[in-house]
């Protein structure tokens, strides 16, 4: 039955489902923001301070059938209070609508002395991620700030120069930061965490580099340059006259033309073969097309603006048998499962092109985890399939003289998670696996210890095994503070 008002008109039902905490004068506050609310679940809870308790009240009820309608997502809204050991209401610290209806997860995070953290994500999914961090004041009963985006720093680029690591990462917001790490140490107090520059805000950068004894940072409108210890904001330099913003390649072995951008062109790998110039392409998800992109994963061979194409080889099922035995149980049959890999990240290395290895594990399609090898003098791939890592595509690499580090994660059907990272002997093949939490994209070598920057900041492990995790949030006052765990 629908109201005069187009809302689907129910029966008033109040119910908090809770043997622990009463939420009785909880109910006027959701009804407040949106008033057909009738049915209340605590869906989470946590004491963060003696004598005081945080929780998720999941409120439903009324809405319209119409999806564009602002009371369609509030039939299923979510509030965030804290309340005292009676549960009488001490705190509202926010009250929203659901990001997906119906399919829905909100959760309590990290707190601290006076700051607590929420998390939410599509139930599933895990797409319509939100984090949410306040800042409040119980002795007064007071929200003093709550930020909705911004709240963690993800670091996709780390550099170093003249002994300080530069950790350069992005918020949800697309805003950049800028963490320095003094070496060999890693304590809270050799880490300084920039997010303005000549008293803006940064943008989010899309190339960076050491170019003579400076730090280069490239965004879409400005160049950050740090020389002598002093920053400079100036406006994107002109490309030079011989490139220009995209290109096409004439490549064989395939029906369409392929059009590539010039930040391709940064990634192609080049080096010199009987005296004259190749330019090597690893065709991947880094790679922006334009238009058309090949639906195979390869190796492109550049000479004189003509593309030759090898393919990446793809795994037999016997395989996938042998690697992942679990998968097969879960009903990958040979004959509903489809096996395809591309080329994940690469490096150059001499004559041989090392990449991780990629794939899509949901709905039928899936891979195998491992390393491979693409010889640039004989065009041939070799391919190691690791027992260790089968389960898990790389999403970064270094290649060292002894090991192959690689950055580990899944990708089902929503959103990638990462699944720590690995250490390879180059020697054996043998693997050492780090439990780190993010999806690391970035893995770099500083003196005597390996940096891993994800999702969730910056890894370091050190030589002697040891493993620190420094994650960079938001405080009150907007800036970003670092913080260390062992």
């Amino acid at each position: 039955m629908v109201d005069a008002n187009g809302e689907i008109a129910v029966a008033p039902r109040i119910s908090c489902d809770s043997k622990i905490i009463k939420c009785d004068s909880l109910i006027p506050l959701m009804q407040s923001f949106y008033a057909p609310l009738h049915t209340f679940e605590i869906v989470d809870k946590r004491e963060i301070t003696p004598g005081y308790t945080a929780l998720v009240l999941r409120g439903s009820g009324g809405g319209t059938r119409d999806t564009k309608s602002d009371s369609f997502m509030k039939a299923e809204s979510f509030g965030v209070f804290i309340v005292d050991e009676a549960g009488n209401h001490v705190l509202t610290l926010d009250i929203f609508p659901t990001g997906r209806m119906a399919d829905y997860d909100v959760k309590l995070g990290v707190h601290g002395d006076g700051y607590l953290v929420v998390t939410g994500a599509g139930s599933t999914y895990g797409d319509q991620e939100m984090k949410r961090k306040y800042f409040f004041d119980l002795k007064n009963r007071k929200l003093n700030a709550a930020f909705t985006g911004g709240i963690d720093v993800r670091v996709s680029k780390i550099l170093e120069l003249n002994g300080t690591v530069y950790c350069i990462g992005s918020t949800d917001e697309e805003k950049a930061v800028i963490a320095r790490i003094l070496t060999p140490e890693s304590s809270q107090k050799t880490i300084s965490v920039i997010n303005t520059i000549q008293n803006e805000g940064i943008e989010a950068i899309k190339d960076a580099r050491i170019d003579n004894g400076k730090l280069i940072l490239a965004g879409k409108t400005y160049q950050y340059v740090l020389a002598n210890n002093s920053w400079e904001r100036t406006g994107i330099p002109k490309p030079d006259a011989d490139q220009s913003d995209t290109g096409s390649l004439r490549l064989t072995g395939l029906q369409r033309m392929w059009a590539y951008t010039q930040d391709s062109l940064r990634r192609t790998m080049d080096t010199v073969i009987d005296g004259n110039k190749h330019s090597f392409l690893a065709l991947n998800d880094e790679n922006t097309a334009i238009g058309y992109s090949p639906p195979d994963s390869g190796i492109f061979d550049i000479q004189n603006g003509i593309g030759i194409f090898y393919p990446l080889p793809q795994p037999a099922y016997e395989q996938f048998r042998q690697y992942r035995p679990s998968r097969v149980d879960d009903g990958y049959t040979e004959e509903d499962t489809i096996l395809e890999s591309e080329i994940g990240p690469a490096q150059l290395e001499g004559t041989r092109i090392w990449f991780g290895l990629k794939f899509y594990d949901g709905e039928g399609h899936t891979g195998i985890g491992g390393i491979g090898s693409f010889d640039v003098m004989s065009r041939k791939f070799e391919i190691d399939y690791l027992k260790e890592i089968a389960d898990s595509s790389v999403y970064s690499i270094l290649v060292e003289p002894k090991s192959i580090w690689v950055g580990l994660g899944v990708q089902p059907e929503g959103d990638a998670f990462g699944t720590g990272i690995a250490r390879i002997d180059r020697k054996d093949n043998s693997v050492v696996r780090y439990k780190v939490t993010g999806l690391v994209k970035t893995i770099a070598r500083v003196g005597k210890s390996v940096y891993a920057g994800s999702s969730d900041g910056v890894v370091v492990i050190r030589d002697d095994g040891a493993v620190e995790h420094i994650r960079f949030s938001i405080n009150r006052d907007g800036g970003y503070t670092p913080t260390v765990s062992k």
